[in-house]
């Protein structure tokens, strides 16, 4: 009940004023009727009192409540799209794990050599940059505070800075040569394909990689180590893991004070 009254009073609080202000003026001409009328009670004299300011009163506070919960619905829309995004987007950064620790960087990146060094390894552009993109247009999204809309801005500009580094990723990865990117792919991955199996038994030393090509899966490697660990990194540097934090948690606290479930309203 407590919360209901919190909600109601934090998103319809011209309706509620309006309405006290009515029920003053009701209460006010409804005395002056009965003084008017030399303290005589009746009913005549009650709705003569009352009728003058509760219609056009009423008219008023409905067309309130009508803007309020339009107001309270765009913003409730934008929380609910942005906290699915945020949280697909929560996966790319390990939210819940606390993000990429600069200190795991270099025994992560020996452990990945196989899989970020190989070529044809991927790692797709997050897709909710454009649906962040739409929900910045959202009616709803410019009313849940600047805070909100100060931390969707700089993640957006994080995103599309990952994205950025991601295509010079592949564009070094593509300006090999294709077959020895296949080479080097079968070396390091060993394949399922029957053929591709005895083709590369063929090879003199199949596993071992030469020197020219344990130089471009190292770099490689470091590509992709520097996207997660400094592009993404954790709550200590400001970058994606950052400010996807501040903004999926701001937006959680938003939610709870509209719906009347928390104290303080700092964002």
């Amino acid at each position: 009940m407590c919360s209901l009254w919190k909600k109601t009073l934090r998103n319809y609080p011209a309706t509620l004023w309006f309405a006290t202000l009515l029920v003053l003026l009701i209460l006010a001409l409804g005395w002056a009727r009965w003084v008017k009328t030399g303290y005589i009670f009746s009913l005549q004299n009650i709705l003569s009192g009352i009728i003058p300011a509760l219609i056009p009163g009423l008219s008023v506070e409905v067309a309130f409540y009508l803007y309020e919960k339009k107001t309270f619905e765009e913003k409730m829309q934008a929380i609910n799209l942005l906290k699915k995004q945020l949280e697909i987007l929560g996966s790319w950064t390990k939210y819940e794990e606390g993000g990429y620790h600069r200190y795991d960087m270099a025994r992560t990146a020996d452990s990945k050599l196989r899989e970020w060094g190989n070529p044809f390894y991927n790692i797709f552009n997050p897709d909710v940059h454009t649906v962040l993109g739409q929900t910045l247009l959202l009616p709803g999204t410019a009313k849940l505070g600047p805070k909100i809309n100060e931390y969707l801005a700089r993640l957006n500009q994080e995103i599309r800075s990952f994205n950025n580094t991601l295509e010079e990723i592949r564009r070094f990865k593509f300006s090999s040569d294709a077959y020895k990117n296949i080479v080097l792919h079968l070396k390091l991955n060993v394949p399922e394909h029957v053929e591709a199996r005895q083709w590369l038994k063929k090879l003199k030393k199949p596993q071992e990689l030469k020197p020219k090509e344990k130089i471009f899966a190292k770099k490689l490697t470091e590509m992709y180590a520097h996207l997660h660990f400094y592009h993404i990194s954790d709550e200590l540097d400001k970058r994606l893991f950052y400010w996807h934090k501040k903004t999926y948690e701001a937006v959680l606290k938003k939610e709870k004070w509209l719906l009347g479930q928390e104290a303080r309203e700092d964002c």
